[in-house]
């Protein structure tokens, strides 16, 4: 303690001293103490002095992210980010053979799921790049193209899109919600992203059902989606086009034959303690009417298959399909209810018209579903009830497409030659996600 008196007292006298060998030992010197690196209070660590309140929209965010980061950075040295513009990915696209490869997502898809609206990895693209576009590749048109015959009719097969860690999936899957979301269909959607796990992770209240009390409520989370789905839907959709073809009640609120579908889902994202109920009815109606063509979407679809993280009132982990929200829409899947702990009599679900469409995920150990996924790679090949589509990695010539969209973004550090081509081909495989990583090193 007379040591540390005597040095604060000497510590003003020496800090007078300006020279360089002196600062950087002073520095170093005062670091090492223990009794100077005291913890900030919790409340610190979460704000910092140039906090700026985030945007809403993503054109500002973009903004944000360009004046955040280059505020301090010399002109002479860093440019600014280019803002690139893309037309909007559409079926017309595979109507009319575009040769074009590079296509932006809907943006009202970001603005209506929330500041991480897609897959961690998605979003960082996206930002990083300071635009929506993606590489419309071979296996994509392959997607797109069951998902435009469904419009018509519907997919007696729900489609499962497969494939390595980091092979595109997610991406893939998105192109589809978006081209969906252009045509003016009805969008349930739920990408693999942290908002998404919320349904599996125990970070969400849930409560038992007072009638089974195996299974379990996750009221507050139900509503979110409600509210999702008015943002992600276009109002006509909502307002005009799908009404309820029966009379409904929920709690004291009737609801007649005719109502617009909208009414149901307004009660059910304003007042959570309806809302499982509201969500019932409204996957009841979409399903039967044939007004609209309906994609459900759901990436990351082993987690409905694995154990998650809520526990019974023994404290044993319970399956996923124990939550009431994934049991409702787990019978979509068809065959795939019967690989799902419980589920085996559950009666099946489909749509009259529109599509069921998930994706795998192999990046969260916690949430594999081992068995479900070696289901996927072999039996669910040959099913008649399923239909199943690889994603595989990159070809050299996507490849090069890829790098000419970084290169555009100004996120290639180098020329997207012949060579570096192929050195990155060598070095990832054509992983989509590790040549990002790769690239992302010399930014």
């Amino acid at each position: 303690m007379l040591f540390k008196k005597s040095l604060q007292k000497t510590l003003p006298q020496l800090s007078l001293r300006t020279t360089n060998n002196f600062a950087s030992n002073y520095r170093a010197f005062s670091v090492a103490l223990p009794t100077y690196a005291a913890k900030k209070p919790i409340a610190r660590k979460t704000v910092a002095s140039s906090f700026k309140k985030k945007p809403k929209s993503f054109e500002s965010k973009s903004d944000y992210y360009e004046d955040s980061k280059n505020d301090n950075k010399n002109p002479n040295y860093y440019k600014q980010r280019t803002k690139l513009q893309f037309e909007t990915l559409s079926f017309d696209h595979l109507i009319n053979d575009s040769q074009d490869s590079l296509y932006s997502i809907n943006g009202q898809l970001a603005k209506a799921y929330g500041p991480v609206p897609f897959p961690p990895q998605l979003s960082e693209t996206f930002d990083t790049m300071g635009n929506y576009g993606l590489v419309l590749r071979d296996a994509s048109k392959a997607v797109l193209q069951k998902v435009a015959d469904s419009s018509l009719n519907v997919a007696t097969k729900p489609l499962i899109l497969d494939g390595g860690s980091g092979s595109g999936k997610s991406a893939t899957l998105l192109q589809a919600v978006s081209c969906a979301r252009q045509a003016g269909w009805f969008l349930l959607y739920s990408g693999n992203s942290k908002v998404f796990l919320l349904w599996v992770n125990s970070s969400t209240a849930y409560s038992p059902d007072g009638s089974k009390p195996s299974k379990f409520y996750q009221l507050n989370l139900v509503s979110s989606i409600l509210s999702n789905l008015i943002a992600a839907n276009q109002s006509d959709i909502l307002e005009e086009k799908i009404k309820l073809q029966k009379d409904y009640v929920i709690n004291n609120n009737k609801f007649a034959a005719g109502t617009p579908i909208i009414k149901v889902i307004e009660l059910g994202a304003n007042f959570p303690s309806l809302s499982f109920k509201a969500f019932e009815i409204v996957l009841e109606t979409i399903s039967n009417q044939t007004e609209v063509p309906v994609m459900i979407a759901i990436d990351h679809l082993n987690t409905f298959f694995s154990k998650s993280l809520y526990t019974d009132q023994e404290d044993n982990r319970i399956y996923s399909n124990r939550l009431l929200l994934v049991e409702s829409l787990l019978p979509y899947f068809g065959e795939l209810t019967s690989k799902s702990n419980n589920l085996q009599d559950y009666p099946k679900k489909s749509l009259k018209r529109g599509i069921v469409i998930g994706a795998t995920s192999k990046v969260d150990n916690q949430f594999l579903a081992k068995d479900f996924l070696n289901y996927i790679d072999t039996e669910a090949k040959t099913s008649n009830d399923v239909e199943v589509i690889n994603i595989p990695n990159f070809t050299k010539s996507e490849i090069e497409k890829l790098l000419k969209y970084y290169s555009f973004s100004d996120f290639l550090s180098y020329d997207p030659s012949d060579q570096n081509l192929l050195k990155l081909l060598s070095l990832t495989s054509g992983n989509p996600k590790q040549i990002y990583k790769y690239c992302k090193k010399f930014v």
